[in-house]
């Protein structure tokens, strides 16, 4: 584990849904095998027990906001990934592919894999996804 002064997650949290809304991303990711996720917004709203067949556009706006929340960045200094080190990255837990759109049935992400290995490298058990 590296120092505390480099550690870009040491003053970072979320809320339990942020931690939630991760955990769902991340094991789609270890299921598909593949960081690009094509995600059912039913399936996001029923995880957060939204109605399933009609999640309203209040309901979409809180799924934003918690992606807003998971997705602020973290800067990485001296990180070695894939026999490159990075001086200084920012970077973000996912992106989305295209805009989220209200009337879109499943949204399209692309999961940070250089985000997942820092979470391994400075959080180790402390992580809030089961990284290992």
């Amino acid at each position: 584990m590296k120092s505390d002064a480099l550690n870009p997650f040491i003053d970072f949290t979320l809320s339990k849904d942020a931690i939630k809304l991760a955990n769902m991303i991340y094991n789609t990711y270890k299921q598909e095998n593949d960081p690009y996720l094509v995600v059912s917004v039913q399936r996001l709203c029923a995880v957060f027990g939204f109605r399933h067949y009609t999640c309203s556009k209040k309901e979409k706006q809180i799924l934003r906001d918690l992606f807003d929340e998971l997705n602020e960045p973290i800067r990485v200094i001296d990180f070695k990934y894939k026999n490159r080190t990075y001086e200084w990255k920012s970077l973000q837990f996912c992106t989305f592919e295209k805009s989220w759109e209200d009337e879109d049935t499943s949204i399209e992400l692309m999961l940070n894999e250089m985000y997942i290995a820092a979470m391994k490298e400075y959080l180790e058990e402390d992580s809030f996804i089961p990284t290992f």
